[in-house]
């Protein structure tokens, strides 16, 4: 069976994330949980790796970006030749506005620095975090929501005017669009293929190092 590829997001779905982690009429959690998004797509990241980050690693440099690590992957873990992967993002990734990266981690300052799971579950209304962490079926649920409340252009309580097609499409894209959209935007404008598998370590081959 012919695997399928994840529908890549949209460049408005990645323009109205970045206004909703820079706009306070979204709750606190959301836009948090926004940027996260974000980062996955410009680092080309899978879901779950979402969960895996490590707090304490994540800096931002106005020159070099964000840097973190993940503790563990689909590629990396105990059983795997890499164990940590480190994850960089580029002060100009974006397409609205530079601000989200720097924003958005500080977003995330309140939130216990030493917990397991980078990603944890939010309070009643969005408006804080918990201390418990988030499973395979609360992130899909809440990117779902992220797309439903702030990936078309809505702000705050704005009340959409379609709202059941609104709902279909939130349901349309994956956790695995985050890792596929930076990927297939490269090829449309025919970045080689040698290239472009190396973005998130798209094709792990026996070239691959510990770095």
């Amino acid at each position: 069976m012919e695997k399928r590829q994840a529908p890549q997001h949209l460049s408005r779905i990645l323009e109205s994330w970045e206004k909703a982690v820079l706009s306070e009429g979204h709750p606190l959690y959301m836009r948090a949980y926004v940027w996260l998004k974000l980062v996955t797509v410009w680092g080309v990241l899978r879901g779950e790796d979402s969960t895996w980050g490590d707090p304490r690693s994540l800096t931002y440099d106005p020159l070099l970006g964000l840097n973190g690590q993940l503790l563990q992957s689909k590629t990396t873990g105990p059983a795997k030749r890499v164990r940590i992967r480190t994850v960089r993002i580029s002060p100009n990734a974006y397409l609205v506005s530079p601000d989200w990266l720097p924003l958005g981690l500080k977003l995330w300052e309140n939130v216990d620095p030493d917990r397991q799971n980078f990603l944890v579950l939010p309070s009643e209304g969005y408006g804080g975090f918990l201390s418990l962490g988030a499973e395979q079926q609360d992130r899909a649920a809440l990117t779902r929501l992220a797309l439903y409340s702030a990936g078309f252009g809505l702000d705050g309580d704005e009340v959409p005017d379609q709202e059941e097609l609104l709902g279909w499409s939130s349901r349309f894209w994956t956790e695995h669009s985050s890792r596929s959209t930076v990927v297939s935007m490269a090829r449309a404008l025919h970045v080689p293929k040698e290239i472009t598998d190396r973005l998130g370590w798209w094709a792990v081959g026996n070239s691959a190092s510990e770095d």
